[in-house]
């Protein structure tokens, strides 16, 4: 069963990641309604303490009734959080946030070198085999040149793994709301998909990004 998407916004198969970490999830013969709780909401900046959030799943059909709630730790910025891309040598990893700045400039200066820097040591190998793909690096980068503001939603907190909940809008009017997942290495934060295949993860990302697309 395919699952409807709002307009402008376009989902990306978990085995075609994009190389800024980009991924999203097909849910086999599932198809569910979500809602998230509103909760007190943080200023653009980042907030000193984190938040109790959560989201709830109703039945695609039906009665919406009796959802299933769940509740997750991170917090929500009232403003979207612009992300500045930043030149290669001044890039920090000492945050998510900042480990992300450098991961738009490398995307945006298609720098295949850069790309794999972003991503957790553990990640790279799968990730240089997909650079392989004719014009994988190129696609990227026409992508992000399009794109005119990149904007952080939300984070969540998940075991060792910050999720960032972001928006790229396009030139054209468009946007996509999707997330990536970071870890925190010798070398800082970095990129990660092994989060890829978690049944928990993929629907609390599915829930929060319909939040998002629904306000659009």
């Amino acid at each position: 069963m395919r699952q409807k998407v709002s307009k402008g916004y376009k989902r990306v198969n978990a085995r075609n990641v994009l190389l800024s970490g980009i991924s999203a999830f097909v849910f086999a013969g599932v198809m569910v309604a979500a809602t998230v709780q509103a909760q007190p909401k943080t200023s653009s900046a980042a907030p000193a303490t984190p938040q109790q959030l959560e989201v709830k799943f109703h039945p695609a059909t039906g009665i919406k009734i009796n959802p299933v709630t769940v509740t997750y730790t991170g917090y929500r910025y009232e403003k979207p959080h612009v992300v500045h891309p930043v030149a290669r040598n001044k890039w920090s990893r000492a945050t998510p946030e900042d480990a992300y700045r450098g991961v738009v400039g490398a995307n945006m200066a298609g720098d295949a070198d850069w790309i794999l820097e972003g991503f957790a040591p553990g990640d790279r190998a799968a990730v240089k085999e997909m650079m392989k793909q004719p014009e994988a690096v190129e696609k990227v980068a026409r992508f992000y040149k399009s794109v005119t503001r990149v904007q952080l939603l939300e984070v969540i907190y998940y075991g060792e793994y910050v999720v960032a909940i972001y928006e790229n809008v396009r030139s054209n009017g468009s946007s996509r709301v999707t997330e990536f997942a970071m870890k925190k290495t010798k070398d800082g934060w970095g990129l990660t998909n092994e989060l890829e295949k978690d049944v928990f993860y993929t629907y609390i990302i599915e829930g929060v990004r319909k939040k998002y697309e629904k306000k659009n």
